[in-house]
């Protein structure tokens, strides 16, 4: 007797993206506002040399996670929240 297990992986995807991009949120909330302006800026210079879709991506899911973090996540990285409303 076969047992069937499936999986919504879409959903697993998106809770996971959820927890990476909520947990460095609540951290920048704590934050004065000089600081969280070097913890925007270090996180786009952890995204390297990314592919800018893979930059807008990002972005996306910060600003679902916490629209204060996208934003200055976006600033930092030099794109416009339009842009990133716009490319979905």
């Amino acid at each position: 007797m076969a047992i069937n297990h499936t999986v919504d992986m879409a959903a697993k995807g998106r809770e996971a993206i959820s927890a990476i991009c909520t947990a460095p949120s609540r951290r920048a909330t704590f934050r004065a506002s000089a600081q969280q302006k070097v913890f925007f800026e270090n996180t786009a210079r952890a995204m390297g040399d990314a592919p800018k879709e893979v930059e807008v991506g990002h972005v996306g899911n910060c600003l679902k996670a916490d629209p204060a973090y996208g934003e200055g996540v976006a600033k930092a990285l030099g794109i416009a929240t339009s842009d990133v409303t716009s490319s979905k």
